[in-house]
């Protein structure tokens, strides 16, 4: 039977257990530091999925606008009031729309002007330039993605170039998200 215990002896377990805490505070910081990851990648993957679905239905849209000019043709806009336009005026008979399963656009098709000069290859025909706006929505999340393409499209024409002579692919020229 001890008669004589050191003081020291509790020291070390308490230390021990300090540490111990120390360490799950740690530990548990980091498990919450790596489920915020996972959460800030899905929504990520989810953003880029959205904008991947709008691309395809834009592609969609300026496949049409080469065939024929859409009904929802706009005089030119500019970005900040499309951008600011509400949800009901995007579902109005103004714009075109769509959807695939849970992914719903809209889009609108502004005509920019005509350019003589310009000519599509291999035709001779004078360019014409649109611009088409696409609002897509993906229901899973509510993301909201508002793309932008400018197109070249031919056009019977009978102005005259006043500058030099370019050629100009048919279809996209420029892709932006806005």
């Amino acid at each position: 039977m001890l008669l004589y215990v050191k003081p020291s002896q509790g020291f070390a377990l308490i230390a021990v257990l300090i540490f111990m805490q120390i360490l799950a505070l740690f530990s548990w910081y980091a498990l919450a530091d790596v489920l915020l990851e996972i959460k800030m990648n899905r929504e990520v993957m989810l953003r880029y999925f959205a904008v991947q679905q709008a691309d395809q239905w834009l592609n969609q849209a300026e496949f049409e606008l080469l065939k024929q000019l859409p009904h929802c043709l706009l005089p030119v806009t500019t970005s900040a009031v499309l951008l600011n336009q509400p949800l009901a005026w995007w579902e109005s008979s103004i714009t075109c729309a769509g959807h695939f399963y849970a992914f719903r656009y809209y889009y609108v098709v502004e005509y920019l002007r005509e350019d003589p000069c310009a000519y599509i290859e291999a035709t001779k025909v004078i360019t014409a330039y649109y611009r088409i706006t696409l609002l897509g929505i993906f229901k899973a999340n509510n993301t909201k993605v508002f793309l932008q393409s400018t197109l070249a499209r031919p056009v019977k024409s009978s102005q005259q170039c006043n500058g030099l002579y370019r050629s100009v692919k048919l279809g996209r020229q420029t892709w932006r998200e806005i």
